[in-house]
C-alpha cells in the first residue's frame, strides 16, 4: 500500500504528463461589451464541449 506522499507524487507526475499533452486556452469576455456571449455561456453545461462543437462545425463548412 503506498503512502500518503508516495501517492500525491504519483499524482503530481499523472497530472504532469497529462499537463504536457494537452493545450489551455482562456478566454475572457466582456460582459459590457458581449452580454449575449456571457450570458449564452452561462447557459451552457460544458463550455469546452460547446466551442470545440462550434468549432468542428466551423471546420467543417470550411473544409467541405
Amino acid at each position: 500500500m503506498l503512502s500518503e506522499k508516495e501517492r500525491a507524487e504519483r499524482q503530481r507526475e499523472a497530472n504532469r504528463r497529462y499537463a504536457a499533452k494537452v493545450v489551455q486556452v482562456l478566454l475572457r469576455f466582456n460582459p459590457e461589451r458581449e452580454p449575449e456571449l456571457v450570458e449564452k455561456l452561462s447557459t451552457v453545461p460544458n463550455k469546452s464541449g460547446y466551442i470545440k462543437g462550434l468549432m468542428r462545425d466551423d471546420l467543417g463548412r470550411v473544409d467541405g
